[in-house]
């Protein structure tokens, strides 16, 4: 039985638990990439990798991309070169802000817009003092959602970094390491367990 390439977008999607519209917009952009001639050379697990990771960027989904790659079984580096040719064909920016993430993360765990608005301005300080450049803005986005969190409603105990950890697929250590350098150079004062 021969397995199309939708099929294992499809399937990825799926095991990721994705949202439909997002699967959709996934094999949109397999379409996009097969006219383009750019899945040549690249197996069906590479190109479903690399669509659904395009995806999540897209539409600023907070799905680290290691994830992605582990679940489908793909070469990282294959993986990364098809995103480079993808997003040439489609046009497609690769980089998408924390703030964005910020919103995103927000949305998911269903926080108010004061936790959001917050996240979003550390967000943007912590860019504007350079802490982003060169970090995954994933974890940075949940390292503001956590402070800013922590920030309006004290100790509570409803947004753990556990649970930051399990939807975004970022480790605890690196958004441990995110809060720290985020809070330390935005001199905030807040309790790291």
């Amino acid at each position: 039985m021969v397995v199309t390439k939708t099929e294992v977008v499809e399937d990825l999607c799926h095991v990721l638990e994705l949202p439909s519209d997002m699967c959709e917009k996934a094999k949109q952009l397999l379409s996009v990439a097969d006219m383009s001639g750019v899945t040549k050379s690249f197996s069906s697990k590479v190109i479903a990798a690399g669509v659904v990771i395009a995806t999540c960027k897209d539409v600023c989904y907070p799905l680290a991309a290691h994830v992605v790659l582990k679940v489908a079984d793909a070469d990282g580096y294959r993986t990364f070169m098809f995103l480079r040719r993808l997003a040439d064909a489609a046009r497609l920016k690769l980089y998408t802000p924390p703030q964005c993430y910020a919103r995103k993360i927000a949305e998911l765990l269903k926080l108010g817009e004061k936790e959001t608005k917050t996240a979003e301005e550390i967000c943007g300080k912590a860019q504007m003092l350079g802490i982003a450049d060169g970090r995954d803005p994933i974890a940075l986005a949940a390292a503001c959602i956590y402070i800013a969190y922590r920030l309006i409603n004290g100790w509570d105990t409803k947004l753990t970094q556990p649970l930051l950890s399990k939807l975004t697929g970022c480790s605890e250590v690196t958004i441990r390491k995110r809060i720290r350098e985020i809070a330390t150079a935005l001199s905030i004062s807040i309790p790291m367990y």
